[in-house]
């Protein structure tokens, strides 16, 4: 009998990954509002009954998906950080990662943007979206503080709300970016968050150093 229950959970798991997995090129594809039930079902393989076996409805299966997609990228940007050498590469690299993303999957932003729009309006579904919302905020918050005890700098807000302001700030600039791409260079990102780590640092430095000059005060 626990054998058999366990082969039905795998399944369903099996399932419903094959459903968000669908999902997500499909909204990609044709936008939240542009999405069928129907597609997505036939685009997994599966029957509209399968779909609604597992989800509630499109906006359930689209935060399923946002979920995932959320998750995926909180751990890509940890991992192009810590990838990175010295510690003022590290914001450099985290956002070149931003906006490989958001190049190499250029339906995605405007998908957000469009569900966004939708989600706000509705009490319920703002507060279910916001939650997800919340994964790389709190990553990027967690990197500032790391980034900012490894450099012994007193952060002048908290760490999370310097997270938000920095995600919104890319969220800012990957609008930009898809509205004029000629204008917007795919390092501005990178090279506004080095201006900003460099002027902590500078605001933490007695008076009359410099920041990464190693020169020291007369005595």
């Amino acid at each position: 009998m626990a054998g058999h229950r366990l082969r039905r959970d795998e399944s369903k798991a099996r399932t419903r990954a094959r459903l968000i997995a669908a999902a997500r090129k499909v909204f990609v594809e044709r936008g939240f509002h542009g999405a069928s039930i129907e597609a997505i079902a036939q685009e997994a393989g599966y029957t509209i009954g399968a779909l609604y076996s597992n989800f509630d409805g499109k906006s359930d299966l689209f935060l399923a998906v946002f979920e995932q997609y959320q998750a995926d990228r909180a751990q890509e940007i940890q991992a192009a950080v810590e990838a990175a050498g010295a510690p003022d590469e590290r914001p450099a690299e985290g956002a070149a990662q931003w906006m490989e993303k958001l190049a190499g999957e250029p339906g995605w932003f405007p998908l957000f943007m469009e569900f966004w729009a939708y989600a706000v309006r509705d009490e319920e579904l703002r507060r279910r979206f916001a939650i997800p919302l919340g994964a790389v905020r709190v990553a990027i918050g967690r990197l500032v503080e790391h980034q900012a005890q490894e450099l012994e700098i007193e952060l002048p807000l908290p760490a999370e709300q310097i997270g938000t302001a920095i995600k919104a700030l890319g969220n800012g600039i990957a609008l930009e970016k898809i509205a004029d791409p000629e204008s917007v260079s795919d390092d501005l990102l990178g090279a506004f968050l080095t201006v900003f780590l460099r002027g902590l640092e500078a605001g933490a430095q007695p008076d009359g150093a410099s920041a990464g000059d190693g020169s020291e005060a007369a005595g």
